[in-house]
């Protein structure tokens, strides 16, 4: 992957951000136009699923605001996650026949009418092998620029950090210097001051 000096830049921006900040809305916010810059895009998502719940997705995105209902409102027919879900792999919107389907038409003139774009990618939010929810990231326009191969080893770079940074945030801080939490790996997530001494003693790092 080769990038400017400009987006290596920016890229060590936004990985240092979603570590020195709390995971929440307030920080996609923040990094959703930095992303969309590193791949010459206009709108970042976050969205969670609840599988066969029947609720609302959480949907965190920098799209414009009376895009938000109108896209929950056609949630459910949103082919693209529904193809995700089955594949388990990300999906690109112009690489595939689907958005020609005739059943697809209603989801994609909804969206379309609200807020038009050139071309998507979904990227999965994954966990122990489940699939928990997509990023996205997509182009401005009508049909006029579509998403290239260095675009989306950029993006599946970025949500790589992201995906770290958002399962990292459901690991409590340790109560004690002496504790520390591990991954199924033995990889430690979260240590106390006591460990993260003696590893930096020991390894010459934390």
């Amino acid at each position: 992957m080769f990038l400017s000096q400009e987006k290596t830049l920016l890229t060590q921006y936004i990985v240092k951000e979603i570590y020195a900040k709390p995971f929440d809305e307030r920080l996609l916010l923040d990094i959703a136009p930095l992303v969309c810059r590193c791949m010459d895009a206009q709108y970042f998502s976050f969205s969670l699923t609840d599988a066969g719940s029947g609720n609302r997705p959480v949907f965190i995105s920098n799209n414009p605001a009376d895009f938000i209902p109108v896209y929950l409102s056609v949630a459910d027919k949103d082919f693209l996650a529904a193809k995700l879900v089955a594949t388990g792999q990300e999906y690109v919107l112009r690489r595939n026949p689907e958005l020609y389907a005739p059943e697809n038409g209603a989801f994609v003139q909804a969206v379309q009418s609200s807020r038009p774009i050139s071309d998507v990618v979904y990227v999965p939010i994954k966990k122990d092998g489940e699939i928990r929810g997509q990023y996205a990231i997509a182009k401005a326009g009508t049909w006029d620029c579509i998403l290239k191969d260095s675009d989306l080893e950029l993006f599946r770079f970025l949500v790589a950090f992201i995906n770290d940074a958002y399962f990292k945030s459901f690991v409590p801080e340790p109560e004690s210097d002496d504790i520390a939490y591990l991954d199924a790996n033995g990889r430690i997530v979260a240590a106390g001051n006591g460990v993260q001494s003696l590893l930096e003693e020991l390894l010459g790092h934390g």
